[in-house]
């Protein structure tokens, strides 16, 4: 089954407009290529705690743009408790790492400037 990456009418939903949800996208595309351009064990965090922040913020930013299938990784990122095998939560954070780019800042511009004139009711962005 394809995976929903971005909710337009979600995303259009919270922010009310065009133009501040297209802003709003775009600082966050910028903001992750920042991260994703790190080496990877620069971007792992220390500690479960760590990992429970950064995957929260995440997922916050995530469903407030409609950016779905992100918000679904971080939360299950986010899910992973110290009960969890440390195997799992690190696949659990590489999975995330994977929707991040998938979701990230060249395919979310790509998906930015398709949605510059959106129908009346636009359809979600699949891959």
């Amino acid at each position: 089954p394809e995976a929903l990456l971005v909710d337009v009418q979600q995303g259009l939903a919270r922010w009310g407009d065009v133009q501040p949800y297209h802003q709003a996208l775009r600082r966050f595309a910028q903001e992750q290529s920042l991260w994703l351009a790190a080496p990877e064990h620069q971007q792992a965090p220390d500690t479960l705690a760590q990992a429970h922040a950064a995957a929260h913020r995440l997922q916050g930013a995530a469903a407030n743009l409609g950016l779905m299938a992100l918000a679904q990784a971080a939360k299950h990122v986010e899910s992973c408790g110290a009960d969890t095998p440390s195997t799992q939560r690190g696949q659990a954070w590489r999975q995330l790492r994977k929707v991040l780019r998938d979701t990230g800042p060249l395919a979310l511009q790509m998906r930015i400037d398709s949605a510059a004139q959106l129908p009346a009711e636009p359809a979600p962005i699949t891959t």
